[in-house]
C-alpha cells in the first residue's frame, strides 16, 4: 500500500447509504420519536426501574430492537451484536450527514454542515490534545511526540476559513431560517406539554394500574426536582 493509499488521498468514498441501511436508519429516527420519548417522558427510567410493572414496558421496545438486528450496536457479531463496522455506526450518529450532503448535491446545499464540521474540528482537536498532553505528562510538552505541534495548531484551526465565531453564525442564521415561531407560549420542545402528550398514550394503562399511574406521578415530580 503507498503512503498516499494509506491515507486515504487516493481513495474516493461513496457516502451513499445502502438502501437496507437506510430503512433502518429511517426506523430508528421512528422508533426513538414515537416509543423511547413517549416512555421516558410518562415513565422516567422505565427500563432500569426495579418496579417490574415499569420495566415492563421496556421489555417489548427493547424486544423490537432485537428483532430488528441494532441490539449491542458497538459488539461484534462473537459478542452478541451485529458487528457493524465504523461507517454504519457513524451513520447511525449522523456524523457522516455533511459528507453525504455534499456527495449527494453541492457545497452550497451543505453550507451550514460544512460551517458546523470546521468549528467543531477545532474544538475537537483542542480538547483531545490538551487531554493527551496530560496523559503523557511531561513527554507530551516536547517534541518528542506529535502532541506538541498538535496543541499549536489547534488555535489556528480555530480561524481556519474564518474564526469560529463566523461559523455559529452561519449555522445559526441557516438553521433558524427554515423554523417559524411556535404557536402558543412554550417552545416545542418544553417538556410539561410534551408529558402532557405522551401520558394519552399511555391514558388507558394508566387508568387501569393506579399503581403504576402512581408510580408514573412519583417518577415524574423525581425527574422535575433534577
Amino acid at each position: 500500500m503507498s503512503e498516499n493509499e494509506r491515507w486515504g488521498e487516493s481513495v474516493a468514498w461513496d457516502f451513499s447509504t445502502e438502501p437496507e441501511f437506510q430503512e433502518q436508519l429511517d426506523w430508528v429516527e421512528h422508533f426513538c420519536r414515537t416509543e423511547i420519548e413517549p416512555l421516558d417522558l410518562v415513565f422516567p427510567g422505565a427500563a432500569w426501574s426495579r418496579n417490574p410493572k415499569a420495566k415492563a414496558l421496556a421489555d417489548p421496545l427493547k424486544q423490537q430492537v432485537k428483532d430488528r438486528g441494532l441490539w449491542a450496536l458497538f459488539l461484534d457479531e462473537d459478542l452478541g451484536g451485529p458487528g457493524f463496522g465504523q461507517l454504519k455506526l457513524a451513520l447511525l450518529n449522523e456524523v457522516l450527514w455533511t459528507a453525504w450532503t455534499i456527495d449527494n448535491s453541492s457545497t452550497q446545499a451543505a453550507r451550514t454542515q460544512i460551517a458546523a464540521c470546521k468549528y467543531t474540528c477545532a474544538k475537537v482537536l483542542r480538547e483531545v490534545t490538551y487531554r493527551a498532553l496530560h496523559v503523557m505528562g511531561s513527554l507530551g510538552t516536547t517534541n518528542l511526540t506529535p502532541l506538541q505541534a498538535m496543541w499549536a495548531s489547534a488555535p489556528t484551526m480555530a480561524i481556519a476559513d474564518g474564526v469560529d465565531e463566523v461559523h455559529k453564525v452561519t449555522v445559526a442564521r441557516n438553521v433558524l431560517k427554515d423554523y417559524e415561531p411556535h404557536e402558543g407560549l412554550w417552545p416545542t420542545e418544553y417538556l410539561p406539554a410534551k408529558r402532557e402528550e405522551a401520558r394519552k398514550k399511555f391514558a388507558d394503562l394508566l387508568a387501569a394500574d393506579p399503581d403504576l399511574a402512581a408510580w408514573a406521578d412519583k417518577a415524574q415530580r423525581a425527574m422535575t426536582r433534577g
